[in-house]
């Protein structure tokens, strides 16, 4: 197996964790298109905290168990955290990503920023996840250390497959008078968007028996 290989495959983990949203699910432009100004993005970006401090990793791994000797190098664990915690904006916005147009850029300089900003957090967040699974992933696997399972422990946080993107169309009715209030109740109607952070007991991988303590080495 090489990084291009494993990046296939995770084209597949990546359906398995995220729905393909319907065509019905996508409202008229005029319903919020005026809602995601400049403005209203960056109060959003400086909440305290973040939105994306939810994501932070505070579960055990599934499947193996870090800072133990055993299948996994001692620092495999920590080299994650590290990318996680540099990439956590990113893989939020991946999936809650607010749909901005060329011409909604245009009419709005702050907004365009914000787009060329997110466009560019994104690939540095791909180019960062490719590295680390050519450094600590893929050797692995060939040293049989670990099989492709891996990927399923919901340890890993994923992107959503390319050109999939998991739009956020905000909706400011009823208790939701704020981006803020919108996000809430967008995340407690779809823990998917959090990949199940905020209840881990739902993830998808808890289903699947062979997973867990799987590359935990015997004593």
């Amino acid at each position: 197996i090489d990084v291009p290989a494993s990046t296939s495959l995770l084209l597949d983990v990546s359906a398995w964790l995220f729905p393909t949203l319907a065509p019905s699910a996508h409202p008229h432009p005029s319903t919020y298109e005026h809602l995601i100004t400049g403005a209203a993005v960056d109060v959003l970006m400086n909440l305290s905290p973040p939105p994306w401090a939810s994501l932070d990793n505070e579960e055990a791994p599934l499947t193996f168990i870090p800072h133990i000797r055993g299948r996994m190098r001692h620092n495999f664990a920590q080299a994650y955290l590290e990318y996680e915690e540099r990439h956590l904006q990113s893989i939020w916005e991946s999936r809650h990503t607010l749909p901005i147009t060329e011409a909604m850029c245009l009419a709005d300089p702050l907004l365009a920023a914000y787009h060329e900003q997110r466009r560019q957090r994104r690939s540095r967040a791909g180019v960062a996840w490719r590295q680390f699974l050519a450094k600590y992933v893929v050797p692995a696997i060939r040293r049989h250390l670990c099989d492709i399972d891996i990927l399923l422990d919901p340890f890993f946080l994923h992107f959503p497959k390319p050109r999939v993107l998991k739009e956020w169309y905000p909706r400011l009715t009823g208790n939701a008078t704020t981006f803020a209030d919108a996000l809430e109740i967008l995340d407690a109607e779809e823990p998917w968007r959090f990949q199940y952070r905020l209840n881990p007991q739902d993830h998808p991988a808890m289903q699947i028996a062979r997973l867990a303590g799987k590359f935990i080495a015997p004593q």
